[in-house]
């Protein structure tokens, strides 16, 4: 694998399963809530915040790629509001274990990444971009 080769950034998606979950969910709440408005009800209330917040988290996940692999430093959004950067100068080695990479940096500290709500065909491109990346990073600076 070349640098010339790559070209960033590069997204790898959630697994559709859980895209459409979380639709079918916003779908039914929000059907409850148009029924609910023609007979007012304390559950109105319940529905419409249930109805929100999964049409929210539906549209961000829908919009949002789970990983992007850049040129410095690659980004894994696990959550909504949980994206964190890691950059390639930081990290001295890189393991996967099952559904989980392990990160150590420098400075001997590790941090364990869940990659379980990755594509699964995805997960192992993905764990090797990042390790050549980390060791091409680190080549470059000796």
């Amino acid at each position: 694998m070349k640098k010339e080769d790559m070209k960033f950034p590069v997204y790898y998606g959630r697994p559709i399963l859980q895209i459409l979950i979380i639709l079918i969910i916003a779908i039914i709440s929000g059907f409850i809530t148009y029924k609910s408005f023609k007979a007012y009800t304390v559950h109105h209330t319940y529905m419409l915040v249930i109805f929100g917040v999964s049409l929210a988290y539906f549209s961000w996940l829908a919009s949002n790629p789970f990983a992007a692999i850049c040129e410095d430093h690659f980004e894994v959004a696990s959550g909504l509001f949980f994206v964190r950067k890691y950059y390639y100068r930081d990290l001295k080695d890189i393991k996967q274990q099952g559904n989980s990479i392990v990160l150590k940096y420098n400075g001997m500290e590790t941090h364990t990444i869940s990659i379980r709500m990755m594509k699964q065909q995805d997960k192992g491109k993905f764990f090797e971009t990042i390790k050549f990346l980390i060791f091409k990073d680190a080549y470059e600076r000796e």
